[in-house]
């Protein structure tokens, strides 16, 4: 019986998981457009007016982004795991 399996379905996971906090994101940012438009505004004032959201929303994607290129840095040299 062979114990060892392949990580690769690890790694597709994280993939999903990444994927989806990466998506989680920008929820914020899109309830602004509807607000925006409601009030007849400019492009410019949703931009103006959640300049810090937007920075923090480029801040967290680029430190999810680090994390996984490096996660997927340490997985390229895992070849096989057991069950234990």
């Amino acid at each position: 019986m062979d114990t060892s399996r392949s990580p690769e379905r690890l790694v597709f996971f994280s993939d999903a998981v990444v994927a989806i906090a990466m998506t989680l994101l920008i929820l914020p940012l899109v309830d602004v457009i509807p607000e925006l438009v409601a009030e007849h505004g400019k492009s410019i004032e949703a931009i103006t007016k959640n300049q810090w959201q937007i920075y923090g929303f480029l801040l967290s994607f680029a430190v999810i982004s680090r994390f996984w290129i490096f996660h997927h840095h340490i997985f390229e040299q895992v070849k096989a795991y057991s069950r234990p």
